[in-house]
């Protein structure tokens, strides 16, 4: 159904009768998020809660959604199947007056909670922001018998038992709020936050435990000054005592404000490590990091010290003027240069609430331009790569534009993009000539903030030289063969010799994006600053992929029909380990006799490989189709049985992540790959897939017989492929984690 983080084992709450809980979750624009955080929640294994589900007036099809699915439609959401999950069996909706009071009546809502609905559904017509729309739902909760509220962002997926802890830990006297472990949900190992601490001389809340790992804490539950609002149990007698969240920070620093209130009350704030839950980073929330919250931050740090803290003010206000104003003029950044000069201006004039000028849906993002010698209509894992960040960063409201070279076809290919590509022409020895004065002058033309370099030389080399001109950021994508330096031949030793310029140019980039762990920590050992690296993996495009056109006749002409097909996609290059396979397939045949290894692809190693075949026996099974265009290959993907590339580091080359095998999982095939550089990161072995040793053709023929002979395992190994792409590895993910990355200086 859904995937969480592995979770302990839930503690009991040690009171015969488990109170009642209201979840109250806070909806806005999330029109798949909402359905999974809903499903997840429901799902829950505490026995005894409502939830109040409030629509801070979506202008999507958040509501016709939830509706549907509790209608019992079969819908999804974030590309799984929502239609076997514990579902509500009542939903109740209730508006909103003139007065701006819940329209409540009816008498479902009383004080008895047994008698609530199982969903109620609180429409608002006007954006409330956080505060006002989790007060609808609290004011709710305080006239009913609730002895506890819990606050979630449908931008959360909960785990089964996730609130039973919660409620333990409340039990104790003084706790006013507990608060989960939140985990980033495309890296469920990875923390999002772990509580924060206000440092009221900076006038800041400084987030806690970002991107430590889970396994660091040890469960105990420990005190912080406050805890993030995207998922916080609070005790019913606190709120009474201490008072709705504050209305007028509309959005962010508005819980901080609470728990200071509370903690001068004498309430603590719990974080509880044994509780966990999936925070995402959407379209929409990566977008107000980059814009409007520049303006509310700038505006709300200040108000939240005035309200609190009120001798630190002074204090406050000089580090708002040197990290809002003077870092981002140093950084030019100035849409959020203007965003935070607004943000101070109507401090000290005392506006506060919503801010009506700001666009709440999109904000002025910085220009990026990607930067790339490898791009469509040239074919080519780079290629890929950097048109859909380009599209991505479209879809997240970027301007993006894109400076690449002449290559055949491009004047239709780039006619069809809704960006603009600009092009160089490859002349061999003076086109590196040719990019920098052309970045130079789209630098300056279009006020570029980002260059994104998808290859580190020459693109990284370019920029680096570029910004000794004029000032910008850039960033450089890794992927795998910059940073392996073994082998043998006269390229290698070049490769080897010119390393620590390679390293230089890397390491002077703003980001370094690695596409795997196993590049990340190649970077890392090779002298890149490890704050730095930043790993996000390949993705590719779900929707795109599936329903794109088949070609089925590659299967006739090449008597594949009602064979059991082993598929490999990629380039004949020694360290891809087609011959790996060949080797391994007398043993494979000797048990599956129907068997048939299909090649697609082209490369040096062709004629190698074909005498490899013939010299093992197996000539009349091994295909080879040579170059053939895409819906054939995709067709191939569709009537295979197993996907295997066992590729190895050699002679200078490794696999740095593998999105073949991202493809095979978007059409359910289980695969088998090598143990060796970023597959790992790209097959989870066991669960979408085997891996196995890359030099072993024994250990890859048994890998590929158990597929082979057992349904059962290649339908789970399939089925959990297609989720964990859907989930984990699409690019509007990667491009999430791209901006997110780059939010600090």
């Amino acid at each position: 159904m859904f995937e969480r983080p592995p979770q302990p084992e839930a503690p009991r709450v040690p009171t015969a009768v488990y109170p009642p809980v209201c979840v109250i979750v806070l909806n806005r624009n999330g029109e798949d998020d909402v359905l999974e955080c809903l499903a997840s929640v429901f799902a829950c294994s505490y026995p005894d809660f409502r939830v109040v589900l409030v629509d801070n007036a979506s202008e999507d099809a958040s509501l016709e959604r939830v509706r549907g699915w509790v209608a019992g439609a079969r819908v999804s959401c974030s590309g799984r199947d929502a239609g076997q999950a514990v579902r509500p069996q009542t939903l109740e909706e209730i508006g909103i007056d003139e007065a701006g009071d819940l329209d409540a009546g009816g008498g479902k809502w009383g004080r008895d909670t047994s008698q609530w609905p199982c969903l109620t559904l609180i429409r608002s017509s006007a954006n409330l922001g956080f505060a006002g729309g989790h007060n609808l739902g609290i004011r709710m909760a305080l006239e009913a018998e609730f002895a506890f509220v819990l606050l979630l962002n449908s931008d959360v997926v909960v785990a089964r038992g996730f609130l039973d802890p919660l409620v333990e830990e409340a039990h104790e006297t003084d706790v006013g709020a507990c608060g989960p472990l939140v985990l980033v949900h495309s890296d469920p190992e990875r923390v999002w936050q772990a509580g924060a601490r206000v440092n009221p001389g900076r006038g800041w809340v400084e987030s806690m435990g970002r991107n430590c790992k889970a396994d660091d804490f040890d469960g105990i539950p420990r005190e912080v000054d406050a805890l993030v609002g995207c998922a916080v149990l609070l005790k019913t007698s606190a709120i009474r005592q201490v008072g709705l969240i504050d209305t007028d920070y509309f959005l962010y620093l508005e819980e901080s404000d609470w728990f200071v209130r509370a903690r001068k009350l004498g309430w603590r704030a719990l974080l509880v490590p044994a509780s966990k839950v999936l925070h995402k980073e959407n379209a929409l929330s990566v977008q107000a990091k980059w814009g409007y919250s520049s303006y509310y931050f700038a505006r709300n740090r200040l108000y939240l010290i005035q309200k609190n803290y009120p001798a630190y003010l002074p204090l406050a206000l000089a580090w708002s003027i040197r990290y809002g104003l003077l870092n981002n003029i140093l950084k030019r950044r100035w849409s959020l240069l203007a965003m935070s000069v607004k943000g101070i201006r109507d401090f000290l004039t005392r506006k506060v609430g919503k801010c009506d000028a700001l666009r709440h849906g999109g904000p002025a993002f910085p220009g990026f331009m990607i930067f790339s010698i490898d791009y469509k209509p040239q074919t080519g894992g780079i290629a890929e790569h950097a048109h859909r960040i380009a599209l991505g960063l479209g879809r997240y409201g970027v301007p993006v534009c894109v400076l690449a070279p002449k290559r055949g076809g491009y004047k239709e290919f780039d006619s069809r993009q809704p960006f603009r590509t600009y092009r160089v022409p490859a002349w061999p020895g003076i086109d590196w000539l040719l990019y920098l004065l052309y970045a130079f002058y789209l630098v300056v033309k279009l006020r570029i903030g980002v260059i994104y370099c998808a290859t580190s030389h020459p693109c990284g080399s370019i920029c680096r030289m570029l910004r000794l001109l004029v000032y910008f950021r850039y960033t450089i994508t890794i992927h795998a063969h910059e940073v392996v330096y073994g082998g043998r031949g006269w390229r290698q030793t070049i490769k080897k010799f010119l390393k620590p310029l390679q390293i230089g140019v890397i390491g002077a980039a703003d980001r370094v994006f690695a596409v795997s762990d196993f590049t990340r920590r190649a970077l890392v050992a090779g002298g890149v600053v490890e704050s730095k690296a930043i790993t996000v993996p390949n993705g590719i495009d779900l929707d795109d992929l599936v329903s794109a056109p088949r070609d089925p006749r590659i299967l006739s002409k090449l008597g594949l029909r009602g064979r059991q097909v082993i598929l490999t996609v990629a380039r004949l290059d020694i360290h891809k380990g087609h011959d790996t396979v060949i080797r391994a397939l007398p043993a494979i045949l000797a048990e599956v006799p129907d068997a048939v290894y299909v090649i697609a692809g082209e490369g040096p190693m062709r004629h190698e490989l074909e005498e490899l075949s013939i010299a093992c026996g197996v000539s009349d099974r091994v295909v080879f189709t040579g170059h053939i265009p895409r819906p054939q290959i995709l067709a191939l993907y569709e009537a295979s049985s197993v996907f295997a590339m066992i590729s190895r580091i050699e002679n200078g080359s490794a696999e740095g992540f593998g999105i073949v095998f991202l493809e095979a999982g978007a059409f359910s095939k289980p695969v088998v790959g090598g143990r060796s550089g970023g597959i790992p990161d790209a097959v989870a072995d066991g669960r979408s897939g085997l891996l196995v040793d890359p030099l072993s053709p024994e250990e890859v023929a048994r890998a590929i017989f158990r597929i082979l002979t057992d349904p059962d395992l290649a339908a789970a190994l399939g089925k959990a492929g297609y989720l964990r792409v859907a989930s984990q590895f699409t690019w509007d993910k990667a491009v999430g984690m791209i901006l997110t990355s780059l939010e600090s200086p």
